[in-house]
């Protein structure tokens, strides 16, 4: 009988570039203007004419994922802190497509924050700012579209075997059921590129996987040593 088991990833890099525009469709179209590299908000907000949007940029390096195994569910935690402001603001987690980060990093100016334009995301959206003031962690499921891109990126052992998604407000991407934002809405965020091995707040992946099963149709099993538990 097989096991539930789980793989723990933190992003080897995580972004968050911002626009700053002169209206909504603006903010939302245009090229990114700004790059935090270490905690800032999440924000979606309007002050008087300047039109303010957020995006977070992760890449989880998954070349240690085991081979040959089935990939039950998966679930990105991500610490926001108690810095906020607004009553309502859903997050959905996307797929990047066409290898964002390339090479390199994205620049503090730069035209990488329109090239995510895709609908691979999961289907749960998590409101980040109805649940109160306290900081706290927030799960956001892996499922939906973004579940089964994540089972056919997945090549152990492989140099390309980077899972790359972003965290987007659901007014970000042009949500009829959403309306456009008229005041300021946001929520500070945790991570940093610094030694993120050692800091507790960084993003975490889980991946949930059934261990294999072994059969033996026939023939003999040796154990040289040690101990052998069959359940």
């Amino acid at each position: 009988m097989s096991k539930i088991l789980t793989a723990t990833y933190i992003p080897e890099t995580v972004l968050a570039p911002r626009r700053n525009g002169s209206s909504w469709n603006d903010a939302v179209t245009g090229d990114g203007d700004a790059c935090a590299t270490s905690s800032t908000i999440l924000e979606q907000a309007v002050y008087s004419t300047n039109h303010v949007l957020h995006r977070l940029f992760m890449r989880f390096d998954t070349r240690t994922f085991p081979k040959d195994v089935k990939i039950t569910s998966a679930e990105l935690k991500i610490y926001f802190g108690d810095g906020r402001r607004g009553t309502s603001t859903g997050v959905n987690i996307w797929k990047l497509s066409g290898q964002i980060f390339g090479t390199g990093e994205l620049a503090d100016n730069n035209d990488y924050f329109q090239t995510i334009d895709n609908n691979v995301l999961s289907d749960t959206s998590i409101d980040i700012l109805g649940t109160g003031e306290a900081a706290q962690w927030f799960t956001f499921p892996v499922d939906g579209d973004l579940l089964t891109s994540l089972r056919s990126s997945l090549y152990p052992g492989d140099e390309v075997s980077k899972f790359e998604i972003f965290a987007r407000p659901s007014t970000d991407y042009d949500n009829d059921n959403v309306a456009d934002p008229t005041l300021v809405n946001y929520r500070e965020i945790n991570f940093t590129n610094t030694n993120p091995e050692t800091y507790v707040y960084n993003p975490v992946l889980k991946i949930f996987y059934k261990s294999p099963e072994i059969k033996i149709k026939s023939g003999k099993v040796t154990l040289k040593s040690g101990k052998l538990s069959i359940k």
